[in-house]
């Protein structure tokens, strides 16, 4: 009997570190540490629209390296989230339940872009059911006011009133306490006393918007990388206008070192350590489109100040242009946008602000071969993150939805019935 109690053990321990290696799971909330490639294929560069139906898009016979995490798995599963996936959304009409202030159709496309853009794709979806019963996640379509407008008790006060409404009329939350359930909050919500807003905070799904303009431990208090995402913005500078046509420019036409655009708050002494460098180019505000498309498209290095706010979308133009992202954090990254999927520290430098000082020496030091490397996943990357009125194959509602899929594994707990 010990020798089967022994065995069974192992195979669960097995199986545990396979599915761990699969979803590139790490005990650090870093992004994770897992080598992942270039992806360029006898020179070819593939930026444009990626298709489900593209057997180029993961010839792992054809490439050493990938731009993925795990990408036998992620294609895998990707196949299997279009064919199966399934999300019930809570009644969303004002007069079902809940309050009609913070709920309803309207209320989502009144709140924020982002919150609209996200909501208007899920509804126009196949991913939407009317069965509770057949659905792997649920969706609770209440909107927290991200303009500030309300204060924290008023939000409390919703949440609480809104979980003890919806437990008392619907079964499925009690079945996880809420860990198949999801919701959407561009800046993240607070915990309380409550036992319903802890469920909510500690169990349920948060969809964020990226970055939380918040210090790192005011956003560690709003996201939890272990189970919330991050979104990235809707609506970038090089979405909204017409951008030229993205190429894979050499180092020798980069003829702008490193550029940063904005003013981050109490780092103006750090801007000044290449003020007076003619190799950097620093805006302190978003310049016009075309010149910001050159800027970007001119420089070998995007500077980005984690935790900076003021232009928010300048992670996503950068990869775009195939601009190398430097992030500059001062403690570890935990809401870049799909960090499930993505294998960031391929494409993205990450320095430490200790690190400031030599930065420059820094990154003359990184081989040339190394940089093409980065700058072509870059560019690769960028139709992930990619938001369109209708949604695209891999792009960043797909990518958003694939990692719901991933997070459909959860607990329920049996019913239990009481005889009277």
């Amino acid at each position: 009997m010990a020798w089967r109690i022994y065995a069974a053990d192992l195979i669960c321990i097995l199986a545990i570190q396979l599915l761990t290696q699969a979803f590139g799971i790490t005990n650090d909330t870093t992004i994770s540490q897992a080598v992942v490639p270039d992806f360029s294929v006898q020179g070819k560069i593939y930026s444009e629209k990626l298709n489900p139906t593209r057997s180029d898009l993961l010839d792992v016979d054809a490439v050493t390296n990938s731009l993925y995490l795990s990408p036998l798995t992620f294609r895998s599963n990707y196949d299997e989230m279009l064919e199966k996936f399934k999300i019930y959304i809570y009644p969303r009409k004002q007069q079902d339940f809940g309050s009609p202030e913070w709920c309803g159709d309207q209320r989502f496309r009144d709140l924020d872009k982002h919150g609209a853009s996200f909501y208007e794709n899920l509804i126009s979806s196949d991913f939407v059911t009317d069965d509770p019963e057949k659905a792997h996640l649920f969706f609770l379509p209440f909107s927290l006011d991200a303009s500030g407008t309300k204060s924290t008790a008023s939000v409390s006060r919703f949440l609480r009133r809104y979980i003890d409404d919806l437990k008392s009329q619907y079964p499925f939350w009690s079945r996880t306490l809420g860990a198949d359930h999801f919701y959407f909050s561009c800046e993240g919500i607070l915990t309380d006393s409550s036992r319903s807003v802890v469920e909510l905070k500690k169990n349920a799904i948060q969809i964020s918007c990226y970055p939380l303009a918040l210090s790192v431990e005011g956003a560690k208090a709003r996201f939890f990388p272990h189970k919330d995402i991050s979104m990235p913005p809707v609506e970038s500078v090089t979405d909204v206008h017409q951008t030229p046509k993205l190429q894979q420019s050499d180092g020798e036409s980069r003829t702008i070192f490193a550029y940063h655009v904005g003013a981050p708050a109490g780092l103006d002494s750090v801007l000044q350590l290449w003020k007076n460098d003619p190799d950097f180019v620093l805006d302190p505000l978003l310049p016009e489109p075309n010149l910001y498309f050159q800027r970007l498209s001119s420089s070998r290095f995007c500077l980005i100040f984690f935790g900076d706010g003021g232009n928010s979308s300048i992670l996503v133009d950068a990869v775009k242009f195939g601009c190398i992202p430097v992030i500059i954090a001062q403690g570890p990254l935990f809401d870049v946008p799909f960090q499930d999927i993505l294998n960031w520290q391929e494409f993205v430098i990450i320095l430490n602000m200790r690190q400031v000082s030599n930065l420059k020496q820094t990154l003359q030091n990184i081989p040339e071969s190394q940089l093409q490397k980065m700058k072509t996943l870059a560019i690769q990357a960028s139709e992930h993150l990619r938001w369109h009125s209708t949604p695209q194959p891999y792009d960043a509602f797909y990518s958003l939805m694939y990692q719901l899929w991933l997070r459909r594994h959860t607990i329920r707990y049996a019913r239990r019935h009481i005889s009277s």
